[in-house]
């Protein structure tokens, strides 16, 4: 069900719509003098994508993104002198576009995180320090695993990051190269962990000490925290609990990490299935 709401403002037209697991598009159209026209479009979409590799393995994604676009065009004939006050009135109605998105923010931003739980009856976040490299192997071999079980459609499943440093950064070319090799791929983008993720997940399963720490400080100020925040070694039959950042490492490093998400992710399907 899609919920449609036209709002009209004095010189442009704003439409949002809400989707059943949190997709929003916006869109802004500006009536101005023949000589200039602009249109901008704002939309946040969280994907749930089902494809097959070359190996002819079944992925499932669950990823944000957003895109704005903006157009701006101008007449042949137009001056720079003719166009400026209708570039100012653009920029004011923008500042308008930018405070109406604020207004929604809040409330769109619950019913996404409300609903990611909603996509499979378990979900899992996996974390390190800036979601390029152990985390989102994490993720991608956990994928794969709950795929090859026939049960991806009962897990909600993505990873984050305890830092803001790499938002919106893809995994680390030596982790893609290392999943590649195993027949997995991704397409992960970083992000950092939001309060909403400590309310939304019934999983975090972080790579070492000081992730832990973060995250249990974190958790301490959401007071609808229903997250169950554990090392993901604690799951290693192996009983090696630290997973080593291996950014500072050669591909050999890579490897030790997957094969140990590997274990690590085996025992917890186990145990959850």
């Amino acid at each position: 069900m899609r919920l449609e709401e036209g709002l009209l403002f004095s010189a442009f037209r704003v439409t949002w719509a809400l989707a059943r697991r949190g997709d929003l598009s916006l869109s802004l159209s500006l009536s101005l003098p023949p000589s200039l026209s602009l249109s901008l479009v704002v939309c946040h979409h969280y994907h749930h994508q089902h494809h097959h590799n070359h190996h002819q393995h079944h992925h499932h994604h669950y990823y944000h993104v957003i895109t704005i676009s903006i157009t701006l065009t101008t007449g042949g004939k137009s001056s720079p002198r003719n166009i400026f006050p209708s570039v100012l009135l653009c920029l004011s109605h923008l500042n308008r576009f930018y405070n109406f998105l604020c207004l929604f923010k809040s409330s769109w931003r619950q019913g996404l995180h409300r609903n990611i739980a909603e996509v499979g009856s378990k979900s899992v976040l996996f974390v390190c320090l800036g979601n390029i490299c152990r985390s989102p192997i994490a993720e991608a071999v956990f994928r794969k695993l709950v795929t090859d079980e026939n049960v991806s459609d009962n897990w909600a499943i993505d990873s984050s990051a305890v830092s803001d440093w790499n938002v919106g950064r893809p995994p680390d070319s030596r982790a893609v190269s290392c999943l590649r090799n195993h027949g997995i791929s991704t397409a992960h983008k970083a992000r950092q962990i939001t309060r909403e993720d400590f309310a939304t997940f019934d999983y975090i399963l972080c790579m070492d000490e000081s992730n832990l720490r973060d995250l249990n400080r974190k958790s301490n100020q959401v007071k609808n925290c229903k997250a169950k925040i554990e090392l993901l070694g604690s799951y290693d039959p192996q009983k090696q609990l630290i997973i080593e950042d291996p950014y500072y490492g050669n591909d050999s490093d890579f490897e030790v990490v997957y094969q140990q998400c590997l274990r690590c992710c085996k025992a917890f399907l186990e145990k959850t299935h």
